[in-house]
């Protein structure tokens, strides 16, 4: 349950801080409401965009924004495969 808070709220802290390059077209997509038990539904729908479907950094959003997106797999190995919620809370918010 606090892993979906979390990624909602990094989501939500993303959405207000993107900074492009240039000015992309922008397009509206509609939400796909996601189980809050299944993380892998999660990552697919609200993170892989930007951090690829392997975390590595390079989903089809990546090239558009001004800082790239963290490689997550480098995150996983640093701490054991455990998500640091308070670290990433951090980075994201300055």
């Amino acid at each position: 349950m606090q892993l979906r808070f979390v990624l909602l709220y990094v989501l939500l802290i993303m959405r207000c801080n993107l900074g492009f390059a240039q000015e992309p077209k922008v397009v509206n997509i509609p939400v796909h409401h996601t189980a809050a038990n299944s993380g892998k539904e999660m990552y697919a729908a609200y993170c892989a965009a930007c951090h690829g479907k392997d975390g590595k950094g390079d989903g089809p959003v990546a090239a558009a924004l001004k800082t790239p997106p963290a490689d997550l797999t480098i995150l996983a190995r640093q701490h054991a495969g455990k998500f640091p919620s308070i670290q990433v809370h951090r980075a994201i918010t300055g």
